[in-house]
């Protein structure tokens, strides 16, 4: 695993052999990037179900000003913490280790794009894109970026505008718009 591109690019990141993470690949990660590299860069960036942190990397790698990533498991958050001062991105960056229900239901603050890539085929996405809307943590025009299995249906939210829409093997990569106030 490693920054693709960007003030990091060619770093690599730290990660653990484990069945419970599943990180993005480095062609999926170019192609999801390249799919919205036009429209950066970013204010505020969350990086969801974060594992070990590679997508928001990237994103911050690329110009995002802020991220949080959000991940409950404390050894992957350790790891997303090293990653972070691998890049030295400690001053852009914070990591929240908790549930991703109760951080969106809690939140503060709005963002400009979001990263959402939970566990397959445990129905999270559809209940995630649903928590986003209901506690209003978007902003108008923020982009949201899901990665599901490709057997997981995917509700159409009226929210969200769908921009991309692309398979990679059993991986399907959506670019949503939100349109909502």
């Amino acid at each position: 695993m490693r920054v693709i591109a960007g003030q990091a690019g060619g770093i690599r990141l730290k990660s653990i052999d484990t069945k419970d993470v599943r990180p993005t690949l480095d062609k999926v990660k170019e192609a999801v990037f390249s799919m919205i590299l036009p429209y950066f860069p970013f204010d505020k960036g969350l990086d969801l179900y974060a594992g070990f942190g590679t997508l928001g990397l990237e994103a911050v790698s690329r110009g995002t000003a802020e991220l949080t990533f959000v991940e409950k498991n404390r050894k992957y958050a350790k790891i997303i913490k090293e990653n972070i001062q691998k890049c030295k991105f400690e001053e852009r960056c914070e990591v929240k280790v908790e549930n991703v229900f109760k951080y969106i239901q809690t939140c503060q603050s709005k963002y400009d794009i979001v990263f959402l890539d939970p566990p397959y085929k445990n129905n999270l996405v559809n209940k995630t894109l649903q928590a986003l809307i209901n506690n209003e943590i978007l902003k108008k025009g923020a982009f949201i970026i899901v990665e599901h299995h490709r057997d997981e249906k995917i509700k159409d939210f009226q929210e969200f505008k769908t921009l991309k829409d692309r398979n990679y093997n059993e991986t399907v990569i959506k670019v949503y718009l939100h349109e909502g106030e």
